[in-house]
């Protein structure tokens, strides 16, 4: 029937370039007989840090800033497009962010492969549906971290006496004060329901499933806390994920340990 996609669709959203960027027809431009100043004032009202030059066969140049966040006339540029400024517009999230971070860049024009359609600068990453995504990917994380402890037959006493020994995590003592609330009240929860994602690195470490994963337990922790960061964030909406240059590589390096972790996961299910 074909209804059954949508009974085994994985829920699991994929986004694109153009979801983040802004298209042609809602981006703001200017007219290709304006002067630098008057690029430079509406640059600086609106915090533009790249703006398209509009004329009536299409966008060939742009104003940028030189220094990014500083919109004085001297240090905006003309600038012409070149193949290196574009990138397909259906690229995936994924690497686009990847090439941010290898580059250095701080923004693309959008093409379909013949015109271009669209721009993303770093700053259009603090979108929702960047947040959904990211947050989809860790909520995706933890769910297989929590199915493969519960798989090996972890009891929630053994998890208690483990939390209870540890003193250099207040996240792990908040969370066995919330079980042990609610269990006296005969909640009948999981114990892994209460934990917060780091702390599944003394889980892993106490019952040796790192190497299950081929990782050391180092590598496994320092993953965790590579994909927190940007948790810690995306849980929060009204943070920004991305304040500076320096944001696109805590975003990488968090995409590319949840894609190993996950795929990890499922090879050993």
């Amino acid at each position: 029937m074909r209804e059954l996609h949508f009974f085994r669709d994985p829920g699991n959203p994929h986004i694109s370039v153009a979801l983040a960027g802004i298209n042609k027809l809602e981006w703001v431009s200017i007219d290709e007989a304006a002067t630098i100043d008057e690029a430079a004032r509406i640059m600086s009202e609106n915090r533009f840090d790249i703006i398209p030059i509009q004329t009536k066969v299409g966008c060939s140049h742009c104003y940028k800033t030189i220094e990014w966040g500083k919109y004085t006339v001297d240090n905006i540029e003309k600038h012409q497009i070149v193949e290196a400024d574009r990138l397909y517009y259906l690229t995936s999230f994924e690497d686009v962010i990847n090439q941010f971070d290898k580059t250095g860049r701080k923004f693309f024009f959008l093409d379909n492969l013949m015109e271009i359609v669209g721009l993303l600068s770093i700053g259009n990453l603090n979108s929702k549906h960047v947040y959904v995504y990211l947050y989809n990917q860790v909520v995706q994380l933890e769910h297989k971290l929590g199915s493969y402890v519960n798989s090996q037959g972890v009891t929630d006493k053994e998890l208690v006496q483990l939390f209870e020994t540890i003193t250099n995590s207040r996240n792990a003592a908040d969370s066995l004060k919330r079980y042990k609330n609610d269990d006296a009240e005969a909640m009948d929860y999981k114990f892994l329901e209460y934990i917060y994602l780091t702390d599944f690195r003394f889980i892993f470490e106490r019952f040796d499933y790192a190497k299950n994963l081929n990782l050391s337990n180092k590598t496994f922790e320092d993953l965790l806390d590579s994909i927190n960061e940007v948790r810690r964030v995306v849980a929060h909406p009204n943070k920004s994920l991305i304040r500076n240059v320096n944001s696109i590589q805590k975003v990488n390096s968090a995409i590319k340990a949840m894609d190993l972790l996950l795929e990890r996961m499922v090879a050993i299910r």
